[in-house]
């Protein structure tokens, strides 16, 4: 081989070598920067993301507060302070002072199962209440962490004599009609694919509100409780307040 020969050979194979180099370089930019880059884009340009939930409720979002309710317990107290409000002056109550059969000891807010509706506490009011107390039970050690309430424009005087007796431990209060009406078209205006005409479908609702009085989730009166029992294991597993 000649000298020439020899100086194009080791050329040749010096430029392959850095060719390759170059392409294992750009294969490490692509693995850290493209992923990067299509997340950025995903998310910005709102493309590709799942619709898909895993919860069986209808979300609310951005949650709407248990203080729109403009309800009061029997004390006549506002409802929305049985909830822990991290503000300045707020005045958490205890369970307790909404039912009376409650357990004394308690002193924390809770999860809750909750039901509204307007008029007289009908067949589907009464479903509902059937279903709330049954998930309540289902819920084993966890129970503890979780309270019903229902909210109605009736004085408690006014229900069903047989409501207390069939559902202990549920907490009763009360706000004005038009209240209920307003609550229930809020919570619409934050769900997926609800339009106008169906804000005020459904007159009795159950609905999840979290210890810091946040509503998060709403199911028709009708709904069957494996569903809600598979959204409140789910949220009380995942949740570390009440």
């Amino acid at each position: 081989m000649t000298l020439k020969s020899k100086t194009t050979a080791e050329t040749q194979g010096s430029d392959h070598t850095i060719r390759n180099n170059r392409i294992k370089l750009l294969g490490l930019f692509a693995i850290v920067f493209v992923p990067m880059a299509v997340a950025t884009s995903m998310y910005f340009g709102s493309w590709g993301i799942p619709t898909g939930s895993t919860n069986n409720g209808e979300l609310i979002w951005p949650p709407i507060n248990i203080s729109q309710l403009q309800a009061t317990d029997a004390q006549g107290q506002p409802l929305e302070q049985h909830f822990s409000l991290d503000e300045p002056g707020a005045r958490p109550l205890k369970w307790d002072l909404l039912s009376p059969e409650a357990d004394k000891d308690e002193s924390e807010s809770k999860w809750v199962l909750l039901v509204t509706g307007e008029q007289d506490c009908n067949k589907a009011c009464q479903q509902a209440l059937y279903t709330v107390r049954q998930v309540n039970i289902a819920l084993g050690k966890e129970a503890k962490r979780v309270t019903r309430v229902l909210v109605s424009d009736q004085k408690s005087n006014a229900l069903p004599g047989d409501i207390a007796e069939q559902h202990p431990r549920l907490a009763i209060a009360t706000t004005e009609k038009s209240a209920l009406q307003q609550f229930a078209t809020g919570g619409a205006s934050n769900r997926e694919g609800i339009t106008n005409s169906e804000m005020n479908a459904d007159s009795w609702n159950i609905w999840v509100v979290d210890p810091l009085g946040n509503v998060i989730l709403r199911y028709e009166a009708n709904r069957h409780g494996k569903d809600i029992l598979k959204d409140m294991k789910r949220l009380l597993k995942l949740s570390n307040i009440g």
